[in-house]
């Protein structure tokens, strides 16, 4: 079962991804936020529903060179990365949240039916009241994974 980490997610300021095409002409939008020895800046993305994401996430964190992991409870994922800029792929159809692999910054991932028409007050709202998470390790233990080598 997942504990509360008693983290509150920052929402001063919203990324909010960017509609367009990619090399193929097909709908992606696109979106960046940064992890700083202050946290995920902004720590509050807003994408779109039905459309893929592009996601860049530029590593300043000062060990970064040693590798940053990352955790997505909602993919059961844990993404490394690297230091500088580093791109993520999604589909996504829900909201969820992100951390870093210490649980020491988190992020909130919000998916709206129409990025053009944002009510940012409300996804701000709620954003702050979200209540992070700390997950088991068992979560994020691949598919097809072996317990016993």
């Amino acid at each position: 079962m997942p504990v509360p980490s008693g983290y509150r997610i920052p929402t001063d300021t919203l990324a909010v991804a960017q509609i367009g095409t990619d090399e193929d002409g097909q709908p992606e939008q696109q979106v960046s936020i940064a992890l700083t020895e202050e946290g995920f800046s902004p720590a509050v993305v807003v994408v779109q529903a039905g459309t893929p994401v592009l996601w860049g996430i530029d590593n300043g964190l000062e060990d970064a060179a040693s590798g940053t992991l990352i955790l997505v409870p909602a993919y059961a994922a844990r993404l490394e990365l690297g230091p500088g800029e580093n791109s993520i792929y999604l589909y996504p159809d829900q909201s969820f949240e992100i951390s870093t692999g210490d649980h020491r910054f988190y992020a909130y991932v919000k998916v709206v039916e129409d990025v053009a028409r944002l009510d940012e007050e409300a996804i701000r709202e709620e954003a702050g009241s979200f209540e992070t998470l700390i997950y088991p390790d068992a979560v994020f233990v691949s598919a097809g994974a072996s317990c016993c080598g």
